[in-house]
């Protein structure tokens, strides 16, 4: 088994895998099974973990992190081995972009931004309503997959929105 260090969101997990069969990973102890049932274009993914269709889209950013967009919430994941990992223990970090616990949830999809539920300085739990969102004459309710404080509102109500733009900031150091 080959292990990996992740950081998602500033929080820290270990992944252990087998190089010859990446279809079972176990991430702190628990065991997925992982099964890639359709690409669609570049960067958005149909899997089925442990028996459940997930849709994610993946995008890799200059500092060569990967943002996971699951749910219209975004996760910023950094992969280190067990050689990076030990090499920080003994050389301080900057404390530079991406150390300071927030987190951002971005438009799935085009449309108009119709209400907020939520306000700065407001706590959320998964599963709190955040926003509604109309497209294709549908209204979408945008739910929260983490658990912080909004720190800002970044889009005013009926406003019309691209695709990915960043919609509620959060702060996640609880």
């Amino acid at each position: 088994m080959n292990d990996i260090i992740l950081h998602i969101n500033d929080k820290e997990f270990k992944a252990e895998f087998d190089a010859d069969d990446y279809r079972v990973i176990r991430i702190n102890g628990k065991t997925f099974e992982i099964e890639l049932l359709k690409k669609f274009g570049n960067d958005l993914f149909s899997f089925a973990v442990n028996q459940q269709l997930k849709q994610v889209e993946l995008a890799i950013d200059p500092s060569k992190k990967l943002d996971i967009i699951y749910e219209g919430m975004v996760y910023e994941v950094e992969v280190k081995d067990s050689t990076q990992r030990l090499l920080e223990k003994y050389i301080k970090n900057s404390g530079g972009a991406g150390a300071n616990g927030l987190s951002v949830l971005k438009a799935p999809m085009p449309g108009m931004l119709v209400k907020y539920y939520v306000q700065p300085g407001d706590f959320v739990e998964k599963g709190d309503k955040l926003c509604a969102l109309e497209a294709m004459k549908m209204e979408n309710i945008i739910k929260s997959n983490i658990t912080g404080t909004v720190k800002r509102i970044a889009v005013t109500e009926g406003t019309p929105i691209e695709k990915n733009a960043v919609l509620i900031e959060f702060d996640i150091n609880q």
